[in-house]
């Protein structure tokens, strides 16, 4: 399953984190290779 956003909507839902702050994707990436995280990110 692909969401398709743009950069706007992913500001809001705050995907990825900022300097002081995790987001989304910091929460749910646990994998231990390169490969699954850039899948993850994907």
């Amino acid at each position: 399953m692909y969401l398709q956003t743009d950069e706007q909507t992913i500001e809001d839902l705050r995907i990825f984190g900022k300097r002081d702050s995790q987001g989304l994707f910091d929460l749910y990436n646990h994998s231990h290779t390169r490969g699954a995280e850039a899948v993850l990110k994907e």
